[in-house]
């Protein structure tokens, strides 16, 4: 995917919020805003101090563990990056949602490939030396970016990889350095893979895919039918998604949350349940919806029906709506559309 390209406004804009308008590198550890008093801001990190907390955990910098009830230490609000307070000055990992800001885009490569040569035998990111031998750290590779790295910032971690689930339908996961678990983390519920441009091979193979597409698109449908609706805006049926309210604005746009659930079955289940919520309102609960329905120009059967209805068929010029086994009978002929036909040839015959 392209980068995405800011203007120098809006980069400005980016900087303030993240605390880079200076040089962040060497900015002290004690500087604070005006807004958040609490914060520390090293490296695009919001750190938050915290002490005496019974459980342990591990310093993102050094390793080792951080007892919470002897030491202070820091917390990043916005990537989770955790380290003692000695560390804090000796930073080398950019806050993975500074990255997320500037470029909200994932390597669509499969473990883009790279040596260590390449990298002069360091690590891609402390730049510790790195070497398959005795008294050297042992490299490591990131199976997202490529990159190898040594024991202190590659954990061994495990995440499923968006190019492999992309290209490959692979949702296995595979071991990532710290710096791309945090990212990916940051990522994960952000709707950025278009797949049907990427891939669109996966939909002659993952039937799983073409049934929620179509339960997107008739979605969409009664999405029109919603926002009109005085009712619906009242019970806010269309925020009914919440963290996944892109499902309801497109249907081409997955996050990696959404292909891990398609997997599991979760997105399926989750968007028959908002289909049903709609469906209910329209053609059942709410009179004002109901009377935007139409009637069968074909059989002339008084039942209303709507275009997201399986037994239904919209026509592509004019978007009447017939029985869709009436309309094939009819041989895909619209009705509508020939008397439209007939009256411009009658104007121009005047």
């Amino acid at each position: 995917m392209t980068d995405l390209v800011c203007s120098e406004t809006s980069k400005e804009l980016i900087d303030a919020e993240l605390g880079l308008t200076e040089d962040y590198f060497s900015r002290p550890v004690d500087h604070v805003t005006a807004s958040e008093p609490d914060v520390h801001l090293v490296m695009g990190h919001k750190f938050m101090q915290r002490k005496m907390e019974g459980t342990h955990e591990y310093c993102d910098k050094c390793c080792n563990i951080i007892l919470g009830v002897m030491h202070n230490w820091y917390y990043c609000k916005n990537c989770s990056f955790k380290c003692h307070n000695k560390c804090v000055n000796f930073l080398t990992r950019i806050c993975a949602y500074v990255k997320v800001v500037e470029n909200p885009s994932y390597i669509l490569d499969i473990c883009p490939e790279t040596s260590l040569a390449t990298q002069c035998y360091k690590c891609a990111e402390c730049k510790r030396r790195i070497f398959n031998k005795e008294g050297y750290h042992r490299p490591r590779k990131c199976d997202y970016s490529g990159f190898y790295y040594c024991s202190y910032c590659h954990w061994n971690s495990q995440m499923v990889i968006p190019s492999r689930i992309i290209h490959n339908w692979d949702f296995e996961p595979r071991t990532v350095c710290r710096a791309s678990l945090q990212f990916l983390r940051i990522m994960m519920k952000k709707p950025v893979l278009q797949l049907e441009q990427l891939n669109p091979m996966l939909f002659s193979f993952v039937e799983e895919l073409n049934e929620v597409k179509k339960l997107r698109e008739e979605i969409l449908l009664m999405k029109q039918y919603l926002a009109s609706c005085h009712v619906a805006q009242e019970e806010q049926l269309l925020l009914e998604p919440k963290e996944r309210q892109h499902l309801v604005e497109n249907a081409d746009m997955y996050s990696l949350r959404d292909l891990i659930d398609l997997k599991t079955g979760v997105l399926k289940k989750f968007l028959r349940k908002i289909y049903s919520m709609f469906s209910v309102h329209i053609t059942k609960e709410c009179e004002g919806c109901r009377g935007k329905g139409f009637i069968c120009e074909l059989c002339k059967n008084v039942e209303v029906i709507f275009p997201f209805e399986d037994q239904s068929i919209s026509c592509f010029q004019c978007s009447t709506v017939f029985h869709k086994e009436c309309y094939m009978k009819r041989k895909n002929c619209c009705p509508k559309c020939k008397r439209r036909q007939r009256q411009i040839i009658l104007h121009q015959n005047l």
